[in-house]
């Protein structure tokens, strides 16, 4: 897979609020919000509900003003309703609260890891990577990728005070919808590809997220992808995957291949779709079959905001 770097895309992260907190301080962390703002399913609950064998990884990072991690916690829960609760002990002063949110599997199979994220390690050297295959290729678990978070700057003195933080999503969503996919029997593949992938996440000196991507070379569509054989669905035709996106612009398009080609085409021809990605923003990618019978030709594919 031909990649290079790109530049690192940022967006809000730290609020900078002037929280009054005790020593004696109640933190409660909400996940509910990082699939709130995704309202679009094409069969319900497939996106907002933990996936069946996993769970989530609720992460809570507490750093002091010189940017140490002084404390932390870590809660698996079976659902986004649910909720992690701390009570850390911590003297007078300014603190940076930070969230991690993501999927786990089976034997803590993972599609993040976390570097540079124990107690006594500073803040500005945090990294959250993707998960990389031996081939380098990225693990692919779809709605098991999205990532959420919150940071929160806060001052504690001696007045007690319960803080109740609520999170969010760190990218943005694609549903990838395809219909009538045994409509040409000739077909032994059909593929979503992008031109970009999520590398790594840090966090600047504003405590803000910067997402470090790899985008495809030249014109190539290199990047996440979602790829299956219409051939072995047993189901009328229809074929639904979610992909979780960095807040960026991106290239995508359609693939299929006949069977015994080598060789894969783009659906209609040559053209892309583009759009720009913001974290909360849920977009369908459709391929729809069923308005074709010339799927070299016709262009039945569209790139929709959905929320």
């Amino acid at each position: 897979m031909a990649m290079v770097a790109i530049a690192a895309f940022t967006f809000s992260g730290c609020s900078n609020e002037d929280i009054q907190i005790d020593k004696s301080l109640t933190i409660k962390v909400s996940p509910a919000g990082v699939v709130a703002p995704f309202t679009y399913e094409v069969n319900k609950g497939e996106l907002t509900a933990v996936p069946d064998q996993s769970t989530l990884r609720l992460r809570l990072l507490i750093y002091n003003e010189t940017g140490k991690m002084v404390f932390s916690k870590t809660e698996s829960l079976k659902s986004y309703t649910g909720n992690l609760e701390a009570t850390p002990n911590l003297p007078n002063g300014k603190y940076t609260l930070l969230c991690i949110s993501d999927i786990v599997g089976t034997n803590n199979y993972e599609y993040w890891t976390l570097s540079n994220g124990n107690i006594g390690d500073d803040f500005s050297q945090l990294r959250i990577s993707s998960v990389r295959e031996e081939n380098g290729t990225l693990r692919q678990g779809f709605v098991k990728n999205i990532l959420g978070y919150e940071c929160r700057q806060v001052v504690i003195n001696e007045s007690t005070q319960t803080l109740d933080l609520s999170m969010k999503p760190a990218g943005a969503v694609i549903c990838v919808n395809f219909t009538g996919v045994k409509k040409f029997s000739s077909i032994d593949r059909l593929q979503l590809r992008t031109n970009q992938e999520t590398d790594y996440v840090t966090f600047n000196a504003q405590g803000q997220l910067v997402f470090t991507s790899k985008r495809s070379q030249g014109t190539g569509l290199n990047g996440i992808n979602t790829i299956f054989d219409p051939r072995v669905l047993t189901a009328k035709g229809n074929f639904v995957s979610y992909l979780f996106m960095p807040p960026t612009d991106i290239t995508a398009a359609f693939i299929y291949r006949f069977d015994g080609e080598s060789m894969a085409h783009y659906v209609g021809g040559t053209d892309r779709m583009t759009a720009t990605l913001n974290s909360g923003d849920e977009y369908e990618a459709l391929l729809d079959l069923d308005a074709t019978n010339d799927i070299t030709v016709d262009p039945v594919y569209s790139l929709t905001k959905r929320n």
